[in-house]
């Protein structure tokens, strides 16, 4: 009897082993599963993710593209991007600017000038005048169908080659400007007109910073200078207009994604 017993007790014992055993299986198999769906569903969101992601950049810069376009010619508190070439009508002496608020009539000269063809050595201009007047509203905005001129002249010998006279002018097209405590900084593109220096301007567009240290400068409201009767101008070739510039790289940015996309 008890043998009977204990063989009954190792085949009951056997096929609950045998049980336990395909239980852990099948929750293995589950589990595996379960993993597997989980996985699919986590690469599925970062893909979607990624997608919207590029979208949403795709987005910005046709945006920006748009919005380079659209604020060309404008001005506002920002200056205009670009990099002067040599060479560089350089001033950094006794000049002036003001600004009438009433005629909108903003003029920025120099007296003492210099010129550099490679930005280390810079030669004296015997004479030299730079003299910009142009229109501004009281949003700081250039204002069209008005005299906006720039306009720089003397004398100086570079490589064997006199150049006397007018240097260069240009009807400006573009401006730009930054306040920062008391210095006002601004720019402008502008289109060549003549000069003795006009053959260096391959594009037929020049740029001009200019720095006015311990200005009186509150808002475009009203008038204002700078108070030390001091500038620092910088005259240049810039390689290209810099609006062109920002929009080629908006599309090369936007084609780049364009293809990752494919």
């Amino acid at each position: 009897m008890d043998k009977v017993c204990f063989a009954g007790l190792v085949v009951i014992g056997t096929k609950l082993v045998y049980m336990l055993g395909m239980m852990k299986n099948k929750n293995a198999k589950h589990n595996v599963a379960s993993l597997n769906l989980m996985e699919k569903i986590k690469n599925k969101n970062k893909g979607e993710k990624e997608m919207r992601m590029k979208g949403k950049i795709t987005n910005f810069l046709m945006l920006l593209c748009l919005v380079t376009v659209i604020g060309a010619g404008q001005a506002s508190a920002a200056l205009i991007p670009m990099t002067l070439q040599a060479p560089d009508i350089y001033s950094d002496s006794p000049g002036a600017y003001s600004y009438n608020a009433t005629t909108n009539n903003l003029l920025s000269t120099a007296t003492s000038v210099d010129v550099t063809f490679d930005f280390s050595s810079f030669i004296s201009v015997t004479g030299g005048a730079y003299n910009a007047s142009f229109y501004v509203d009281n949003t700081g905005n250039l204002m069209s169908g008005k005299t906006n001129t720039v306009e720089i002249n003397g004398a100086f010998t570079h490589d064997a080659v006199a150049y006397s006279g007018l240097l260069i002018s240009g009807n400006i097209t573009n401006f730009g400007w930054v306040s920062s405590g008391n210095t006002l900084t601004f720019n402008f593109l502008f289109d060549v007109t003549g000069g003795a220096l006009s053959g260096f301007y391959t594009n037929n567009t020049g740029g001009n910073v200019s720095v006015a240290e311990n200005s009186s400068f509150a808002s475009w409201d009203a008038d204002h200078a700078n108070l030390s009767g001091r500038v620092k101008t910088d005259t240049a070739p810039v390689p290209e207009p810099a609006t062109l510039i920002l929009l080629g790289s908006g599309l090369a940015g936007f084609a780049l994604m364009r293809r990752r996309q494919s």
